[in-house]
């Protein structure tokens, strides 16, 4: 039976002790207002296909089955009727083969028959609708497989495996977004290879003095988080070790003199995120005006506050049952002229993923016997649910993926959300969807897993939209393409 799935989201504003209610035609009236027009005006899709296997030989066919769904609520989307999926050379950047689907009631399914001439090497798949043509095409559902031209998988040479290990670049987030002289801050990292993938590493923190101010090492595929406080006149470089045993550097990004200091713990408290924030304006006129925070889940607001920029610190308790749902979470710190001065991205999990047993009529079977398998869904207070779902079945000896791959859930509630950051503070640069082991953050047995979702979500950020466009009321294109 085909279910749809409906998941209402809805608006909440409300304040806490430490801030007041804005007026009427208040700075928060007209971002709020702007991301409810950019919304109901200029509504977005997100399309995920379930693929049977993570690779191909060149000759087989690629078996599939796409989802679309609305970007804010992930209801299901039953406006577009038509989905293009495009296979993609890597190494020529051409279009190889390229299919037309029929979607019904948000799915649709087919196949690509791939060519036996095909070249071994790395293929994009890429899926729109003509709707997702007016925005992005960073939002358009793409995935990299392999195909290979005989039954062995090419093997990584030596020098492959040597590179894999060693740290080519070590990205540096400071929490808000700057370090600001005179105030603690906190820095998160990711140390990544040739090939773009997390590679743990130890070392330290060295001043222009060549004096250590801390040490660090990655916790989680590359990823990790060291405190600084930042001195004037003072530069930082990362010292990492390498396997030879010697070291190299990477600079850490240099410090503003006067600022505004973020911090988020999402963390600690069960059922409160915390936001620190800090300042150490001195002149009078810095201190005249007040700070805005503002946080959405998915364009939808579900906290609103200011504080005095007269105050160096205060404290806001955004409560966790205010917030929507499962996903991203962006946290906005604005001045009093509606620039953003800092930004935070957090995971709230509600767990509000279904649970999925799948079983069999025997334990074993002959070769080519029918086999019958019974799906059972249930929410997480183990009610069952009705649903459209996909299975894919491979033999377990010959087709072997990689460790927590994406899924339907994880590319919903993370990967489709996160895209490169642009604009003057270049060290936050980062690639859209380079999300490694996505499926590992959402696994119960995995007891450090939303700590490391934490790390995660300072070295990605979201960017459906621009703010400044927002608060102007601009549209992403002057037509929309159907």
């Amino acid at each position: 039976m085909k279910t749809k799935f409906y998941i209402l989201l809805t608006v909440g504003l409300f304040t806490l002790s430490a801030f007041q209610w804005f007026d009427n035609g208040d700075l928060v009236n007209k971002i709020i207002a702007g991301l409810q027009k950019y919304h109901l005006e200029t509504p977005q899709e997100k399309v995920y296909i379930h693929f049977d296997k993570p690779y191909y030989m060149a000759g087989e066919s690629i078996w599939m089955k796409a989802y679309l769904l609305e970007a804010t609520t992930h209801n299901i989307d039953s406006v577009s009727k038509v989905l293009y999926i495009d296979l993609i050379s890597e190494k020529r950047g051409k279009l190889v083969v390229a299919r037309i689907l029929k979607c019904s009631d948000g799915t649709a399914k087919g196949d690509f028959m791939l060519p036996d001439t095909l070249s071994e090497g790395s293929y994009r798949i890429r899926a729109y609708t003509s709707y997702m043509r007016n925005f992005s095409e960073n939002y358009f559902f793409q995935k990299e497989i392999k195909i290979y031209q005989n039954q062995h998988k090419s093997q990584a040479s030596e020098a492959d495996l040597a590179k894999a290990l060693e740290v080519a670049d070590l990205q540096f987030f400071p929490e808000g977004g700057n370090l600001v002289n005179g105030l603690d801050c906190r820095v998160g990292f990711k140390a990544i290879n040739t090939f773009g993938k997390g590679v743990d590493f130890e070392g330290f923190i060295i001043d222009s003095n060549k004096d250590t101010v801390t040490a660090i090492s990655s916790q989680h595929l590359g990823m990790g988080i060291f405190n600084l406080s930042p001195e004037a006149g003072k530069s930082y470089v990362a010292k990492i070790k390498k396997a030879d045993g010697t070291y190299t550097g990477f600079p850490v990004p240099g410090a503003v003199d006067e600022g505004i200091v973020m911090l988020v713990d999402n963390i600690t408290n069960k059922d409160n995120i915390k936001v620190f924030v800090y300042n150490n304006f001195v002149k009078e006129e810095d201190k005249a005006g007040e700070l805005l925070i503002l946080a959405h889940q998915r364009g939808e607001a579900c906290f609103v506050g200011k504080g005095l920029m007269s105050k160096k610190s205060f404290v806001a308790s955004i409560p966790r049952a205010k917030i929507p749902g499962d996903g991203i979470v962006q946290i906005t710190l604005f001045d009093d002229k509606g620039l953003p001065r800092c930004e935070r991205l957090i995971f709230v999990n509600k767990n509000q993923k279904l649970n999925l047993k799948v079983s069999s009529d025997k334990e074993s079977y002959k070769t080519r016997e029918k086999t019958e398998l019974t799906i059972e869904a249930s929410d997480a207070e183990g009610k069952p649910v009705e649903g459209n779902f996909s299975l894919s079945v491979t033999d377990a000896g010959l087709v072997q993926g990689s460790p927590n791959p994406e899924d339907l859930y994880s590319y919903m509630q993370l990967s489709s959300d996160v895209s490169p950051l642009s604009g003057p503070n270049a060290y936050y640069e980062t690639l859209r969807g380079n999300i490694e082991q996505p499926s590992y953050y959402f696994k119960k047995e995995n007891t450090e897993a939303f700590r490391h979702l934490d790390l995660l979500m300072l070295t990605q950020g979201w960017r459906r939209f621009v703010w400044k466009d927002i608060i102007a009321g601009k549209k992403p294109t002057e037509s929309i393409i159907s």
